[in-house]
């Protein structure tokens, strides 16, 4: 089985996952979404509000600054790509799910370098999943052919 990374993006975290196959896959079920780690969006006043606006959540406020938002992005999006890299090349993963609203899903994307990722396949889908539990997360990628679905053991009687 290829190695995965899955990375679930909303507008206030963003949640990276591995695959993690079984360690008897004759006696256990698997493979196994794994939550290695969380980035939120920091609270500072410079980005207070940014991913509301990108996703259309807070149209009640007026617009921020054009240098704060841009700024918030890079930092944001330099995080989790850093996150990212560091994942893929600690578990030598072969491909990448990302999954985010599309506006995120276009700001993320725009932060790859492709040069780092020659032999990984990188595969997106546009959706906000961020509420859903590991579990979930996992049954709802491999429905998608995403992912591959647990395989439950069953013994014999």
């Amino acid at each position: 089985m290829d190695k995965y990374v899955v990375v679930v993006i909303n507008n206030s975290e963003a949640r990276f996952f591995t695959l993690e196959e079984a360690e008897w896959p004759e006696y256990e079920s698997g493979p196994h979404l794994i939550e290695q780690k969380i980035i939120s969006q920091s609270e500072s006043s410079d980005n207070q509000g940014f991913w509301s606006k990108i996703t259309g959540q807070d149209r009640q406020e007026s617009s921020i600054s054009i240098n704060n938002s841009g700024k918030f992005e890079r930092k944001f999006a330099q995080k989790i790509t850093s996150e990212i890299i560091n994942l893929v090349r600690i578990n030598q993963s072969k491909r990448l799910v990302i999954v985010a609203q599309p506006q995120i899903l276009n700001l993320a994307r725009k932060s790859f370098i492709p040069t780092l990722f020659n032999n990984l396949r990188i595969q997106e889908l546009s959706k906000d999943i961020s509420y859903f539990n590991t579990t979930q997360i996992h049954k709802y990628l491999a429905n998608k052919n995403l992912v591959p679905h647990c395989q439950t053991v069953v013994y014999p009687k």
